[in-house]
């Protein structure tokens, strides 16, 4: 779809699942992950859709093992490695992104294992909290 009402879906799907398990599992639901991907996988080049679809996953499964597991064996740890190679030189995407991959690699070896196969290890994250 268009590139703007696909940008503004994200943000609203980012602020409706924001700290909210219950909400995020009625998005869930209604198939809203398919369309995350989608967008991400559909835009490549668009950094705010980038950013937005990612902080979207990250909302989503948010404290939910599970959810992230499902979201990486749906591509989503690719997508997000994508995301970061494509859009290394605008700071705010590359902060949203590396902010996401952290908490995905956090309480998960095998999360992190993945990640540091594609060559995106914990450092980077570290190095944006300082």
């Amino acid at each position: 779809g268009n590139p703007r009402f696909v940008c503004w879906a994200l943000v609203v799907i980012v602020n409706l699942a924001n700290g909210s398990q219950e909400r995020a599992q009625e998005l869930l639901a209604a198939g809203v992950d398919e369309l995350v991907l989608q967008a991400l996988e559909l835009h490549p080049p668009m950094p705010a859709i980038q950013g937005q679809g990612i902080l979207a996953l990250n909302n989503l499964s948010a404290g939910n093992e599970t959810r992230k597991n499902y979201f990486m064996d749906k591509g989503a740890g690719n997508l997000m490695v994508a995301a970061l190679r494509n859009h290394a030189e605008i700071h705010i995407t590359l902060k949203q992104v590396l902010a996401v991959i952290g908490v995905f690699s956090r309480d998960s070896l095998a999360r992190a294992q993945s990640f540091a196969t594609a060559g995106v290890g914990p450092a980077p994250v570290q190095a944006l909290r300082h």
